[in-house]
């Protein structure tokens, strides 16, 4: 093998070469701050073991409210061409693709939200751009900043909406390709893209039930496997009744609020929710849409620096969770201790409100 062939991306990347001449450990970047938290939630378990935090602070008021947030996975089983130079296409998915941005574009056309559609293969990102291209207006190409593109050319890059073709499937004869294997952070870079919203289009039950040669399990029976767990959390991902709290304090207030009816005022208490990167103390659950989300915070010395301004991760926390519709009441442990009728009532009066 030649000393160029072994730094080809389709070998072994410059980056890879270079990690393993040196003579220290790579460095690893652990903070995430581009994308949603469903994103980047699911390339976090694919890709790095859910070492990432996610620091991502978007701004959801110039998101149009008839597109999702998030991961959406369209299941398309077409049949994949494999062309005699290598690359391969996938027409049914083209068709699926070239609908959905379609959809899209119609629904971000009086904002200035970003487009890309990314895929692994050269030939479906040419059958994608001389679909699209030919049925989009040259201001609104360059307004929405629209690319269609290979995994390697989008590095380095992002979109606020991405729509990433995966073009193997369970039918043809190109279906036998394991470069998701071979070469993971291809993927995880066509993936990881997006801001707001990614589309996923592609096989489920080809990601689902393709074999592995591999020890270990196979990427994209990983990522549909994620992909469906985050789906089960919905909005509320996961709680657990009865979980240890984290303070004596914690313990105490749950005792004093359950003596109160909140089902009364239309709302269910649930302690340590887990929403989206953080764990709630407590949670008031409203059953209709017009009520606050409630979110109760006991705050121990570790919440305060001098003089008693907050610290820098409780004002990241609150901006996230009010960014995404919680009002927060926060209360420091001696104040529950010691004006326990107070705070309960002050409670009492924000569900009220």
């Amino acid at each position: 093998m030649s000393k160029s062939r072994k730094i080809r991306y389709c070998d072994i990347s410059l980056y890879f070469s270079a990690e393993n001449c040196s003579y220290s450990s790579p460095i690893f970047l652990n903070k995430h701050y581009r994308s949603e938290d469903e994103i980047i939630g699911l390339c976090n378990k694919t890709f790095y073991d859910e070492k990432l935090k996610i620091m991502s602070s978007l701004d959801f008021s110039r998101f149009p409210s008839s597109l999702p947030i998030g991961v959406e996975w369209i299941d398309c089983s077409g049949e994949v061409y494999k062309h005699p130079a290598g690359s391969r296409v996938n027409r049914k998915e083209v068709e699926v693709v070239v609908n959905l941005y379609k959809d899209i574009l119609k629904k971000i056309i009086k904002t200035d939200l970003t487009l890309g559609i990314v895929t692994p293969y050269r030939r479906q990102a040419d059958a994608i751009r001389e679909a699209i291209y030919n049925k989009t207006q040259p201001e609104d190409m360059e307004k929405h900043d629209i690319k269609v593109m290979t995994a390697h050319k989008f590095q380095g890059s992002e979109r606020d909406i991405m729509i990433f073709s995966l073009v193997l499937a369970s039918k043809g004869n190109g279906n036998s390709d394991t470069w998701y294997n071979i070469y993971p952070q291809i993927l995880n870079v066509a993936l990881s893209r997006a801001k707001y919203l990614l589309y996923i289009v592609g096989d489920k039950d080809f990601s689902r039930n393709h074999s592995c040669y591999y020890k270990r399990k196979c990427v994209l029976k990983k990522l549909i496997e994620n992909y469906d767990e985050l789906k089960k959390q919905k909005d509320y991902e996961k709680y657990t009744i009865g979980k240890k709290f984290d303070s004596p304090i914690e313990q105490f207030l749950y005792k004093q609020l359950q003596k109160i009816d909140f089902g009364n005022y239309g709302y269910k208490l649930v302690p340590k929710l887990v929403f989206k990167r953080y764990t709630l103390d407590f949670a008031l659950i409203p059953n209709k849409q017009n009520k606050n989300l409630i979110n109760i915070e006991c705050d121990g010395k570790q919440h305060q620096i001098v003089e008693g301004m907050p610290v820098l991760e409780d004002i990241e926390r609150d901006y996230f969770l009010k960014n995404h519709g919680w009002k927060i009441l926060r209360f420091p442990n001696f104040d529950i201790r010691e004006n326990t009728t107070e705070i309960i009532n002050k409670i009492v009066e924000n569900i009220k409100s």
